[in-house]
């Protein structure tokens, strides 16, 4: 090959860096030793356009168009792109052209120069993973030129755009107005070597108006006569590390002050923390509990088996809610709704349980009442109708299954309206709840005796072997009502008509016995008062 660079390619067959030759039309004629050592292919194969065969597809056609686009205009170029080396891996290139000639007659051509990039470019890639991962920023502040250069990554953060100035005023512009002077401030220092230049400040961003949390890190070089040179520094966007600072400090103020009794146990289930309410609640001070197991608190009204269902439903689900009595530091049993969750971590293994309990004192106190009202007479204390209707329906399948009989039994005061009337509701009622009184002492104890409206009661008789045991017990609740009493000072005298109907009986409908017990009574008081009638059935 005759070839005025023919001394200089001489030099450079044993370069440590891979060169090539090319001609006016771009094809190669000649590689040196190092690139053929490289690719492991023979000058032959890589002659003309043969080289290009080892570039890595996703890149060839780029790089040939660059190639033929520089050629075209007589230019150098420089391209980047991936070669594969002898053993079949693809490395990354960087390859400088360099032309030369083609003035008067002299030959044109380009040389070029390509070195092995592979570190460098993963490197980079790593950094700017980096550098996305943590939303970290880079600049260089020029003191005496007051101006900045920044990365993409820090344009990002700063929402802005290439056009956007680059000086002081233009940084302090992005800072949120109520800090904007403070942070002129603490840069001052920072060029006065106070301090070095480490702050958390708000910044509003051009973009979208977005206001955003940074932490800026900054290095001052100075000059050998004490001259600022120049800062060089970090910006991390931390808008997401506030908000869970934030948050986290919100979850310790709710730990700490909610009504709640929290319970925080590891997974061994020894207590790691307790919060106020917890200790206000059992008696118990943090420092006392922390390391034990929270089984000391149990009040030994639940056996084994209930928790042995609980930790079982807790394996299982990872939650459990139920009521439960724990039992204070002072002995007292306090009665709870407890809430137990699991939390995992990031190997979806069980790190710690966290336990919420509310006392419920107050509410098994207002929900006894509660229920009390609903099913009790406020006068007299007496099951009131819907009790009534329940105690009615155990009675007819009691009665029933042991093949006994059954009486329901309506009673009407005679001649309660005068009395109210006369002395007054006050007296009215005191002389119910005495004849609700004289009604309950006369009955046995499995029996049931229910006000259901003004004078109006009703008796239920369970487990009579015969119709006189019946006959029995209402001969002696009519002879009892009828004793005189004495009732907030007046002497009183009150007589009852009562009627029944037994069962078994053809009518099995609890509100029909009632019915027909009802139109019993009524023959009672036709027949004069003061009496019974056991209703025969049709």
């Amino acid at each position: 090959m005759h070839n005025p660079l023919s001394a200089t390619f001489g030099a450079l067959k044993d370069a440590p860096i891979l060169v090539w030759h090319c001609d006016e039309t771009g094809a190669c004629d000649w590689f040196n030793d190092t690139w053929l050592a490289f690719t492991g292919r023979s000058a032959e194969q890589e002659a003309g356009n043969g080289w290009a065969e080892g570039v890595h597809p996703e890149d060839r056609a780029r790089c040939v168009a660059e190639f033929r686009d520089a050629l075209r205009r007589r230019q150098g170029f420089e391209l980047e792109y991936r070669l594969r080396n002898h053993s079949g891996e693809y490395r990354w290139i960087k390859d400088i052209g360099r032309p030369y000639g083609g003035s008067e007659g002299e030959r044109f051509g380009y040389i070029g120069y390509c070195f092995d990039v592979t570190h460098e470019r993963q490197m980079t890639l790593r950094l700017h993973e980096a550098q996305e991962v943590a939303e970290l920023g880079y600049y260089v502040y020029l003191v005496a030129e007051d101006s900045w250069e920044s990365s993409d990554i820090l344009d990002q953060i700063f929402g802005i755009g290439s056009d956007y100035p680059r000086n002081r005023d233009s940084w302090l512009a992005l800072v949120a107005p109520e800090v904007r002077a403070s942070m002129a401030q603490h840069l001052a220092g920072v060029i006065a070597r106070e301090h070095s230049f480490d702050r958390e400040y708000r910044i509003i961003r051009p973009a979208d108006g977005a206001e955003r949390w940074v932490h800026g890190n900054g290095r001052m070089d100075f000059a050998e006569d004490g001259r600022p040179l120049r800062m060089v520094g970090t910006i991390r966007d931390i808008t997401q590390e506030i908000r869970l600072r934030e948050a986290l400090r919100l979850n310790a103020i709710v730990f700490q002050n909610t009504q709640q009794a929290i319970i925080v146990t590891d997974a061994q289930r020894q207590i790691v923390e307790v919060n106020r309410a917890f200790s206000e609640l059992t008696g118990y001070a943090p420092e006392e509990v922390r390391g034990t197991n929270p089984r000391f608190l149990k009040s030994g009204l639940q056996d084994t088996a209930f928790y042995e269902t609980m930790w079982s439903t807790l394996n299982r689900t990872g939650r459990w809610h139920g009521e439960v009595w724990n039992r204070r530091k002072s002995g007292e049993l306090c009665p709870g709704l407890l809430s137990i969750n699991a939390v995992k971590n990031a190997e979806d293994r069980v790190s710690h349980y966290v336990g919420f309990f509310t006392e419920i004192s107050e509410l098994k106190t207002a929900q006894q009442r509660l229920e009390h009202m609903a099913n009790f007479d406020a006068l007299t204390g007496l099951p009131n109708r819907i009790l009534l209707a329940d105690r009615l329906q155990q009675g007819l399948a009691m009665a029933r299954r042991n093949n006994r009989l059954l009486a329901v039994c309506f009673l009407d005061l005679d001649e309660f309206k005068p009395v109210n009337d006369g002395f007054g509701h006050a007296v009215g009622d005191a002389l119910l709840q005495e004849v609700a009184r004289r009604i309950s002492a006369a009955v046995r104890s499995g029996d049931t005796v229910a006000r259901i409206g003004g004078d109006e009661f009703v008796l239920i008789l369970n487990e009579l072997e015969t119709r006189d045991e019946a006959n029995a017990i209402l001969e002696r609740l009519i002879g009892d009502i009828a004793q005189p009493c004495m009732v907030l000072g007046h002497q009183l005298c009150i007589t009852a008509s009562i009627g029944a109907i037994l069962c078994p009986h053809p009518v099995a409908q609890p509100d029909e016995l009632i019915r027909l017990a009802d139109e019993a009574m009524y023959q009672a008081k036709r027949d004069g008062r003061n009496r019974w009638v056991i209703a025969s059935p049709n």
